[in-house]
């Protein structure tokens, strides 16, 4: 599996995501259903409440395309 640094892709803002997400027709709590995170988690980490350092908050981030 390559990693997002190999593939050059640019980091998105939370912004953006929320766009992305409504263009595809989902809902936040959609996405963190479909991919195993809990719904507080991922709003924590697109409001800036969890700086998604380390842990689950880290894992969404990525996951979302912020790091």
């Amino acid at each position: 599996m390559t990693s997002r640094k190999e593939q050059c892709l640019p980091l998105l803002t939370p912004e953006e995501v929320k766009t992305r997400l409504k263009q595809q027709g989902m809902t936040l709590k959609q996405w963190a259903e479909l991919n195993d995170f809990r719904y507080q988690a991922v709003s924590q980490v697109l409001r800036g409440v969890n700086r998604a350092t380390f842990g689950d908050g880290h894992r969404i981030a990525k996951a979302l395309g912020l790091k």
